[in-house]
């Protein structure tokens, strides 16, 4: 039954699909909340600026650990569902899909407000890393 079996992997293969695209539209130079921070608050110049490019970085790296996570547990259910006579049950399923919100809930949280002010307070030693870079800029 084919059909079953793409059902039971469908949240794994949607996550996975993020990450693969987040990963590819990355390695061709459109990191994932880019075009975001252009359209809130900064200019297309202003966005190549390396502590914006250190945040742009950090920020599609957690997104690609949080959507492979996602991926990871949806994958728990699918796998039971896999084996022999075997059918999943509904609190795994439940808890499965819990988990996968409470990683999605905490990457917005992390990345709407932890880490902006984890940034903002540490500006300055960032900068540090990045003081070559900033005066060639």
């Amino acid at each position: 039954d084919s059909m079953a079996t793409i059902n039971s992997f469908s949240d794994t293969m949607v996550s996975g699909g993020l990450v693969v695209g987040i990963i590819l539209a990355w390695l061709l130079g459109f990191p994932l909340v880019k075009d975001h921070m252009v359209a809130d608050s900064v200019d297309e110049e202003g966005i190549e600026h390396p502590i914006l490019k250190h945040f742009i970085r950090r920020l599609t790296a957690m997104w690609i650990g949080v959507f492979s996570v996602m991926a990871l547990i949806a994958l728990v259910p699918a796998v039971i569902n896999l084996q022999e006579g075997v059918v999943v049950s509904d609190t795994v399923e439940i808890v499965c899909v819990g988990l996968e919100f409470i990683a999605l809930a905490l990457g917005l949280l992390i990345s709407h407000w932890l880490y902006p002010v984890y940034f903002d307070k540490h500006q300055d030693e960032i900068a540090a890393k990045y003081k070559e870079e900033i005066d060639i800029w």
